[in-house]
Protein backbone atom coordinates (compact mmCIF):
# COMPACT_ATOMS: atom_id res chain seq x y z
CA UNK A 1 0.00 0.00 0.00
CA UNK A 2 1.85 3.33 -1.12
CA UNK A 3 1.42 6.42 0.51
CA UNK A 4 2.08 10.02 -0.43
CA UNK A 5 1.84 11.46 3.23
CA UNK A 6 4.16 10.27 5.48
CA UNK A 7 2.29 10.66 8.74
CA UNK A 8 -0.99 8.67 7.33
CA UNK A 9 1.52 5.75 6.44
CA UNK A 10 3.25 6.12 10.37
CA UNK A 11 -0.54 5.55 11.37
CA UNK A 12 -0.74 2.49 9.18
CA UNK A 13 2.14 1.26 11.06
CA UNK A 14 1.52 1.51 13.70
CA UNK A 15 -1.73 0.20 13.55
CA UNK A 16 -0.98 -2.53 11.32
CA UNK A 17 1.99 -3.71 14.16
CA UNK A 18 -0.64 -3.42 16.94
CA UNK A 19 -3.04 -5.98 15.25
CA UNK A 20 -0.42 -8.30 14.68
CA UNK A 21 1.92 -8.03 17.50
CA UNK A 22 1.50 -11.72 18.75
CA UNK A 23 2.13 -12.97 15.27
CA UNK A 24 5.03 -10.98 15.09
CA UNK A 25 6.15 -11.89 18.85
CA UNK A 26 5.44 -15.71 17.70
CA UNK A 27 7.22 -15.32 14.65
CA UNK A 28 10.42 -13.79 16.33
CA UNK A 29 10.28 -16.69 19.10
CA UNK A 30 10.79 -19.16 16.30
CA UNK A 31 13.33 -17.20 14.57
CA UNK A 32 15.55 -15.77 17.57
CA UNK A 33 19.06 -17.14 16.85
CA UNK A 34 18.38 -16.13 13.35
CA UNK A 35 17.77 -12.27 14.20
CA UNK A 36 20.10 -12.33 17.21
CA UNK A 37 23.25 -13.27 14.24
CA UNK A 38 21.81 -10.81 12.49
CA UNK A 39 21.93 -8.27 15.12
CA UNK A 40 25.67 -9.23 16.07
CA UNK A 41 27.09 -9.04 13.24
CA UNK A 42 25.36 -5.51 12.25
CA UNK A 43 26.53 -4.34 15.09
CA UNK A 44 30.24 -5.49 14.36
CA UNK A 45 30.22 -4.23 10.90
CA UNK A 46 28.86 -0.77 12.48
CA UNK A 47 30.59 -0.42 15.08
CA UNK A 48 31.66 3.30 14.75
CA UNK A 49 28.30 4.12 13.71
CA UNK A 50 26.69 2.69 16.86
CA UNK A 51 29.45 4.16 19.03
CA UNK A 52 29.02 7.99 17.41
CA UNK A 53 25.37 7.78 18.12
CA UNK A 54 25.55 6.52 21.39
CA UNK A 55 27.95 9.62 22.29
CA UNK A 56 25.29 12.33 20.57
CA UNK A 57 22.58 10.37 22.32
CA UNK A 58 24.50 11.10 25.41
CA UNK A 59 25.45 14.29 24.91
CA UNK A 60 21.43 15.38 24.02
CA UNK A 61 20.51 13.83 27.08
CA UNK A 62 22.87 13.62 30.00
CA UNK A 63 20.65 15.03 32.19
CA UNK A 64 17.67 12.50 31.62
CA UNK A 65 21.13 9.52 31.31
CA UNK A 66 22.26 10.86 34.50
CA UNK A 67 18.92 10.77 36.51
CA UNK A 68 18.44 7.14 35.25
CA UNK A 69 21.87 5.90 36.63
CA UNK A 70 21.07 7.58 40.25
CA UNK A 71 17.89 5.87 40.12
CA UNK A 72 19.48 2.25 39.52
CA UNK A 73 21.68 3.04 41.70
CA UNK A 74 19.37 4.13 44.46
CA UNK A 75 16.77 0.94 43.63
CA UNK A 76 19.96 -1.30 43.45
CA UNK A 77 22.55 -0.90 46.58
CA UNK A 78 23.10 -4.55 46.63
CA UNK A 79 24.26 -4.54 42.82
CA UNK A 80 26.21 -1.64 43.15
CA UNK A 81 27.70 -2.66 46.16
CA UNK A 82 28.88 -5.89 44.23
CA UNK A 83 29.84 -3.77 41.52
CA UNK A 84 32.36 -1.52 43.31
CA UNK A 85 33.39 -4.23 46.22
CA UNK A 86 34.71 -6.03 42.10
CA UNK A 87 36.19 -3.22 41.16
CA UNK A 88 38.18 -2.47 44.20
CA UNK A 89 39.45 -6.34 44.18
CA UNK A 90 40.49 -5.75 40.67
CA UNK A 91 42.65 -2.57 41.49
CA UNK A 92 44.44 -4.14 44.46
CA UNK A 93 45.19 -7.33 42.44
CA UNK A 94 42.90 -9.49 44.82
CA UNK A 95 40.93 -10.67 42.05
CA UNK A 96 42.36 -11.30 38.57
CA UNK A 97 40.57 -11.15 35.03
CA UNK A 98 40.14 -14.03 33.23
CA UNK A 99 38.96 -14.66 29.28
CA UNK A 100 35.76 -14.81 28.80
CA UNK A 101 34.37 -18.33 29.59
CA UNK A 102 32.65 -18.50 26.21
CA UNK A 103 34.67 -17.18 23.07
CA UNK A 104 38.47 -16.46 25.07
CA UNK A 105 38.16 -12.74 24.30
CA UNK A 106 40.37 -10.54 26.75
CA UNK A 107 37.94 -7.53 27.20
CA UNK A 108 35.89 -8.92 29.86
CA UNK A 109 33.33 -7.42 32.47
CA UNK A 110 32.40 -10.04 35.35
CA UNK A 111 28.67 -11.42 35.73
CA UNK A 112 27.48 -11.76 39.16
CA UNK A 113 25.33 -14.45 39.45
CA UNK A 114 24.97 -14.19 42.53
CA UNK A 115 25.37 -10.68 44.12
CA UNK A 116 25.87 -11.91 48.01
CA UNK A 117 29.24 -12.84 46.73
CA UNK A 118 30.84 -10.00 44.88
CA UNK A 119 34.22 -11.90 44.46
CA UNK A 120 32.27 -14.51 42.76
CA UNK A 121 31.90 -13.70 39.04
CA UNK A 122 32.06 -15.25 35.77
CA UNK A 123 34.09 -13.39 33.54
CA UNK A 124 32.57 -12.90 30.10
CA UNK A 125 33.27 -10.69 27.19
CA UNK A 126 30.57 -8.02 26.38
CA UNK A 127 28.80 -9.82 23.93
CA UNK A 128 28.39 -12.65 25.68
CA UNK A 129 27.41 -11.15 28.48
CA UNK A 130 24.46 -9.13 27.03
CA UNK A 131 23.64 -12.61 25.05
CA UNK A 132 23.17 -14.42 28.35
CA UNK A 133 21.44 -11.42 30.45
CA UNK A 134 18.87 -11.47 26.93
CA UNK A 135 18.69 -15.47 27.84
CA UNK A 136 17.58 -14.90 31.26
CA UNK A 137 15.10 -12.02 30.36
CA UNK A 138 13.70 -14.50 27.65
CA UNK A 139 13.31 -17.24 30.43
CA UNK A 140 11.69 -14.88 32.94
CA UNK A 141 9.19 -13.72 30.65
CA UNK A 142 8.19 -17.29 29.42
CA UNK A 143 8.29 -18.64 32.98
CA UNK A 144 6.98 -15.60 35.32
Amino acid sequence: MAFKDKIKAKEYQKRYYAENKIKYAEYYEAHKEKYAEYRRVYNLLNRGELAEKSREYYNLNADMVNIRKKNWNEENPEKVAAHNALNRAVKAGEVTKLPCNNCGNINVQGHHPDYSRPLEVIWLCCSCHKRLHNELDWILIKYI
